[in-house]
């Protein structure tokens, strides 16, 4: 085993890049001559070719192979998605949000691609479009992929592009208003359509289940950012139950509309976010999760030992790391409840919902 050596995440320098980020269709809107391309349910990638790393939203360096970005250029930063395939947005966050795996028993990045839909310049989408053009012309490396991309005809076009989407599993649409500027902050010029509405929250508690899921996590007790408080229990897989998101984590889920109570109804569980940028608004992470330690209710869980191991989460850095540069990193171990836990009352708290 090479020596180690543990940083606390919090204390590894970063610089958060300045992203276009989108703001929701106005169905009012005519969209006819606007970029259209699917929207990737994956991870936001910046890929900053001077420092020749690539970083979340946050800036936080992902523990990415060498072999991942061997391709990616030396003159252009590239902004993009980390994703896993459809209905693979946990796998993706598996792979992503750790500095080590193991090939043998867990996904790594070769399940992977990154999906380029910008370049961040001061020209008009359609010249940063021919940059890109240019550059994947000369890549054949099939992890390396540039969105596809073309001009909305009309509303119908639009509405019959969302459904081919969706069909295929999809998530939505992007859209790009023609000759936009690439603008380091939320901006009208992009946009995002999609069917149904998601969200993100943060986990704060567990209710045991009941029935075949007895003694293990039935429901995620959830606070929004107006702090109302839910029951996260639809979409989490048999895994999920076992091994749930830690206190703290900040989830997405998808939901029907909003209850005048501002309660989602009808919320599904997606997954846990680790692109969460709690100054843009409206997408959620790991490391927004560090920050909400004052907010977080730890009642549901009576080990102390449990609580510390949740709230001070390490990374490990290898200082051997050339050794292993062609290994793809490890996802860092789920959280797992005990097995020496009694899921018991003591354990799992079923609080009223006022």
């Amino acid at each position: 085993m090479h020596p180690t050596r543990i940083l606390h995440r919090a204390a590894l320098p970063r610089t958060k890049p300045a992203l276009l980020l989108a703001t929701k269709w106005n169905e009012k809107h005519d969209p006819t001559g606007w970029w259209i391309s699917e929207k990737y349910d994956g991870v936001r990638a910046y890929w900053d070719s001077k420092a020749q790393k690539m970083v979340s939203r946050l800036g936080n360096v992902f523990g990415v192979p060498e072999w991942f970005t061997r391709d990616l250029p030396k003159d252009m930063d590239l902004d993009g998605e980390l994703w896993g395939g459809y209905g693979a947005f946990s796998r993706t966050v598996s792979v992503v949000k750790t500095l080590k795996q193991n090939q043998m028993t867990l996904p790594t990045w070769s399940c992977l691609t990154y999906q380029i839909f910008d370049t961040p310049t001061k020209d008009p989408f359609e010249t940063r479009l021919v940059l890109l053009k240019k550059y994947m012309a000369n890549i054949h490396a099939r992890h390396l992929c540039l969105v596809d991309y073309r001009q909305c005809t009309s509303r119908e076009d639009l509405r019959e592009e969302l459904e081919r989407v969706e069909r295929r599993g999809g998530e939505g649409i992007m859209l790009r208003r023609a000759g936009s500027l690439y603008i380091g902050k939320r901006d009208a010029s992009l946009r995002k359509l999609k069917k149904g509405l998601d969200a993100e929250c943060v986990v704060v508690g567990y209710e045991e289940g009941k029935g075949r899921n007895e003694g293990v996590v039935g429901s995620l007790k959830c606070r929004l950012e107006n702090d109302k408080v839910f029951w996260l229990g639809s979409g989490l897989t048999d895994e999920d139950r076992k091994c749930p998101p830690p206190i703290g984590s900040v989830v997405t889920f998808r939901f029907m509309e909003w209850t005048k109570e501002g309660i989602p109804r009808h919320p599904s569980f997606v997954g846990v976010r680790i692109d969460y940028d709690p100054d843009a608004g409206t997408d959620t992470s790991m490391d927004a999760a560090m920050d909400v330690g004052t907010n977080v209710e730890m009642d549901t869980i009576a080990s102390a030992s449990v609580n510390t191991e949740q709230s001070t989460r390490h990374v490990q850095v290898d200082t051997n790391a050339n050794a292993n540069e062609d290994r793809p990193p490890e996802p860092e171990a789920k959280t797992r409840i005990p097995a020496t836990m009694s899921m018991t009352s003591t354990h799992f708290k079923s609080t009223s919902m006022n």
